[in-house]
């Protein structure tokens, strides 16, 4: 499900340890939002937009799972 988020961590060198940080959770309780067990909440979204330069369109797909044409 956050295949793409991955992506966009790999391609913005953040590791998890760092995404985690930015988000101010522990990796565990990332590693349950990556595994759908969690949802983001919208500040951890705006976080990770920020953090990641994710545009609104990807914000969409990954979070919202909303195909953006």
């Amino acid at each position: 499900m956050f295949n793409k988020l991955r992506s966009k961590m790999v391609e913005q060198s953040c590791s998890t340890k760092e995404l985690a940080q930015v988000l101010g959770i522990s990796q565990s309780t990332l590693s349950r939002r990556f595994n759908g067990k969690h949802t983001f909440t919208i500040i951890e979204v705006g976080k990770c937009k920020e953090r990641l330069a994710l545009t609104d369109t990807e914000v969409s797909e990954i979070f919202f799972n909303v195909k953006v044409s």
